[in-house]
């Protein structure tokens, strides 16, 4: 979205005070401001509108991550009427639009939570297509396993100028895997991220699950279009299991980390070239 130069109030969390009216909400986020948090400490200053600081479990609007703005800024459904007026923030209706400058673990905390606002019918819809995915990532699991067994080779190497995956050693014949990055699940943190959300990636591995996304958008469920959020362990199988319905492929290969585990979508499996990693 394009931004125009706004007149907008922006409440600190330690205090309250008018903001600068020369500041695009772009300007904003990539000066990369710390802010001083009393739950946090020091981190990276993010913005939201007061509606969702307030109450988190609600849709969010705004830029989708990207390695400029991480944390881009974010208002509701109340604020995005206002925005639909115009088509953008202006001064026209930039006034209506009251800010919260928190820090980046905050603003991660309170996107994370807005996935809770899936209730009622929609939960449902939600878990029904969740159990079917994975029932179908089972199947899909045990004919990999039966053809390749690729959780038993030892020694892994990845060929970037490939994009694939060359799995070698024991008794079986090297195999090259071809591989989509899905997401990762930090297990500190015990969050669930998207690969579409990830920094440091390139334009192709990020747009992988793309679809996937879109498809949250349409059906309206959050855990699809919501880059970062709290779970248990699982959820890295139960997203695999809707990115392989969604994007197709043989099934879903984990590399597991000390730190985090990265899940990946197997599109194809074939003999390695003797001599080639």
């Amino acid at each position: 979205m394009g931004y125009a130069r706004r007149v907008i109030s922006e409440t600190a969390p330690d205090s309250s005070r008018p903001a600068d009216a020369s500041h695009t909400p772009e300007e904003e986020a990539s000066a990369a401001s710390m802010v001083a948090c009393r739950s946090h400490g020091h981190g990276v200053a993010a913005y939201l509108c007061t509606h969702l600081h307030d109450q988190p479990a609600q849709r969010w609007h705004g830029h989708w991550p990207s390695d400029r703005e991480p944390r881009p800024g974010a208002w509701c459904d109340q604020c995005h009427a206002a925005y639909l007026e115009e088509g953008e923030w202006n001064a026209s209706n930039g006034q209506r639009l009251q800010l919260r400058r928190v820090c980046h673990h905050c603003y991660d905390e309170l996107r994370s939570a807005s996935v809770g606002r899936l209730q009622g019918a929609k939960a449902k819809e939600w878990a029904a297509m969740l159990a079917s995915c994975e029932a179908d990532m089972r199947q899909r699991q045990s004919a990999l396993h039966a053809a390749h067994a690729l959780e038993a080779y030892p020694d892994r190497q990845w060929d970037a100028q490939a994009g694939s995956l060359v799995l070698s050693g024991g008794t079986r014949a090297p195999v090259r895997v071809r591989m989509a990055y899905i997401g990762s699940y930090a297990k500190r943190q015990k969050a669930w991220r998207w690969s579409w959300a990830a920094t440091g990636l390139n334009d192709e591995a990020r747009e992988a699950m793309v679809p996937v996304r879109d498809l949250g958008e349409r059906m309206d469920w959050p855990h699809l279009t919501v880059a970062q959020w709290q779970a248990e362990p699982l959820v890295g199988w139960q997203m695999s299991a809707v990115a392989l319905r969604v994007q197709g492929g043989t099934g879903v290969y984990r590399l597991e980390g000390d730190n985090a585990d990265a899940y990946w979508l197997v599109e194809s499996v074939a003999l390695a070239k003797p001599g080639k990693a």
